[in-house]
């Protein structure tokens, strides 16, 4: 199954949810069109898999959360490395960002 639709029993209950309040679209569904997730400097493999769950690369941005998380280089590399493909690695670490923010890069 592809990244992003795997919910391990979140989505099924969330959406049960937008059926009681009379949305017109499954809660997930807002969820993946209107947030943005950051790794706040934490290159945990097992926090990609888990947001990977609920969302897709496209939707989550590489940040640091500086003096608090400070991930070494070889760090950053191995957990990119942690990705489906170059597409989405460069994605998460830069693509995301231009795109929400509106800028050239």
């Amino acid at each position: 199954m592809a990244p992003g639709h795997r919910h391990r029993g979140t989505a099924p209950r969330a959406n049960s949810l937008s059926r009681v309040a009379h949305l017109q679209r499954p809660l997930t569904d807002y969820t993946r069109s209107n947030f943005h997730i950051t790794n706040s400097g934490m290159v945990n493999p097992a926090l990609l898999d888990h947001v990977l769950t609920v969302t897709t690369a496209d939707r989550v941005i590489f940040s640091t959360d500086y003096p608090f998380q400070q991930p070494t280089r070889d760090e950053i590399t191995a957990f990119l490395g942690h990705f489906a493909s170059e597409e989405d690695r460069r994605t998460f670490s830069s693509a995301n960002a231009a795109a929400l923010f509106g800028l050239d890069v």
